[in-house]
């Protein structure tokens, strides 16, 4: 019995009444596979009680329950006594008394918030943290956490692996208590519980200051092809306003360019001395006010509301414009999985990232608080996990970029092969079919704050500075235009 293997196979050990105290000697860890079937008699209607024995680790002691009984072996009805199937006897292993197990964390609000005890272990809070308690509760067991003693999450450098991951490879901790990304390097060398969540990456920059409608804020509505509408508009109600002139016998012919100033007119809502008698010049001139209505109609209506509204202007949209464009720094919270994300891709994209703006500038793979200072203070972009910077970072002086990167299940990592892991996991997904993970979701995510009002706010002298400096630029032009043209007259006054 010490030689078989009792996690890989099903057993079934007989022995008759007393047994259980002859197996004391062989360890039957957490997640072995062995029923243990006892006779209480030789005689053929004898009951035999089937037992679900295992040790929570090598040095506590047993612990026995009667999961089933079979009366006789002319019945074949076995009597259930305790939850769970015979092959599969997590259910029932709750009895975990005496067991520590060790875990390694890092801080990442909403999933864990620590908090340092003076022995060098923390109390972690936050939705891992109560199912943590609460998993404790279910099976009885102490749990002791620490902090990732070189602050990373683990990631494969120099023929190791680091951070939390490194600590359970060592075996100096079993479970790494924090929301890690299920990639496939860690997978190879670490088990995962089932998916807590999945989470994504977002890019971060400083809130650009004021707004480029500063100088647009008038002609923003034209677009190209507005402009051509507009120039198409004047041309043809030009070149329709000298035709008709010049072909009815009740008018005066107009030169092209009075016909142009004519249009202007009607568009800027003046008048004009020009004096049209008959119907056909009435119905054009009719017909280019009315239009003119419609349009100044429409450009006021968007320019009210232009006004009002802050339009923000962002440097860039995406990882493609900020690698293109150079105009930013760019970085990540180094140690953990992004790495791999990058410079492992199989897009081109990361790994001409990683290549060009990582390798060369390693000082911008900081911890979040310090990449998020260097945003504040410098053109520099962050990409973080976007649930973590909303619950802890979050404020208006910065700007959540469009676009999610990387999006990747969440979860707690344990050593391979460790007793505990099916335990634990089974555990895990029966609280989380409970319920409870949905009620700490609820508890702990942030509120999203967009940082808009809706409060009424007054123009500034930014929101009209264009026009009034488009007429003080024509002004001057109209000085300078009288002054050659008084120039120019008393020299012919004296020629």
């Amino acid at each position: 019995m010490k030689r078989i293997d009792h996690r890989r196979y099903h057993w079934l050990l007989l022995c008759t009444f007393p047994c259980l105290s002859k197996i004391n000697a062989v360890y039957l860890p957490l997640d072995n596979q062995a029923v243990v079937a006892v006779l209480s008699s030789e005689s053929s209607n004898a009951e035999v009680g089937l037992w679900d024995v295992y040790q929570p680790a090598w040095h506590l002691p047993q612990r026995a329950s009667l999961v089933g009984r079979w009366p006789s072996r002319r019945s074949s009805a076995i009597a259930s006594l305790a939850p769970g199937p015979f092959r599969e006897p997590w259910a029932r292993r709750t009895n975990l008394t005496g067991l520590v197990v060790r875990c390694y964390t890092m801080e990442s609000p909403p999933t864990t918030y620590l908090w340092d005890n003076t022995d060098g272990s923390v109390n972690i809070t936050g939705i891992y943290g109560e199912l943590w308690d609460a998993l404790k509760e279910t099976l009885s067991f102490t749990g002791r956490c620490e902090r990732s003693p070189d602050g990373t999450w683990g990631t494969f450098r120099d023929g190791a692996w680091t951070g939390m991951l490194g600590q359970l490879l060592k075996g100096e901790g079993d479970v790494a208590l924090a929301p890690l990304d299920r990639t496939y390097p860690r997978s190879q060398v670490v088990s995962f519980v089932f998916d807590l969540s999945r989470e994504w990456y977002v890019l971060v920059i400083r809130r650009p200051v004021g707004s480029s409608s500063m100088w647009d804020n008038y002609l923003r509505e034209f677009t190209p092809s507005a402009w051509a509408a507009v120039g198409g508009f004047l041309l043809v109600t030009s070149l329709c306003l000298v035709g008709v002139t010049r072909f009815s016998p009740d008018e005066t012919p107009i030169s092209l360019s009075d016909a142009v100033l004519v249009v202007l007119a009607s568009v800027c809502y003046t008048g004009t001395s020009f004096a049209f008698f008959s119907k056909s010049n009435r119905i054009l001139i009719l017909t280019i006010f009315l239009t003119s209505v419609l349009v100044y109609n429409f450009y006021t209506t968007f320019l009210i509301s232009t006004l009002t509204v802050n339009k923000l202007t962002l440097p860039f949209e995406n990882l493609q414009e900020l690698y293109e464009r150079r105009t930013y720094s760019f970085g990540f919270s180094g140690g953990g999985a992004l790495d791999n994300f990058f410079k492992l891709s199989s897009q081109p994209l990361y790994r001409s990232i990683w290549d060009e703006l990582i390798l060369p500038r390693p000082e911008n793979l900081k911890p979040s608080w310090l990449g998020l200072q260097q945003v504040l203070e410098e053109r520099h972009a962050y990409l973080i996990n976007e649930l973590f910077f909303r619950s802890k970072y979050f404020h208006c002086g910065f700007v959540i970029l469009p676009g999610q990167y990387f999006r990747v299940p969440k979860s707690w990592a344990m050593r391979r092969n460790s007793p505990l892991f099916p335990v634990l996991n089974y555990h895990l997904k029966a609280l989380a079919e409970s319920g409870i993970l949905v009620k700490l979701r609820r508890k702990w995510l942030p509120d999203l704050d967009d940082c808009k009002t809706t409060d009424a706010q007054a123009l500034g002298l930014a929101s009209v500075m264009a026009p009034f400096l488009l007429l003080g630029v024509t002004m001057v032009l109209a000085i300078v235009i009288v002054l050659i043209e008084r120039r120019t007259y008393k020299r012919r006054l004296r020629m």
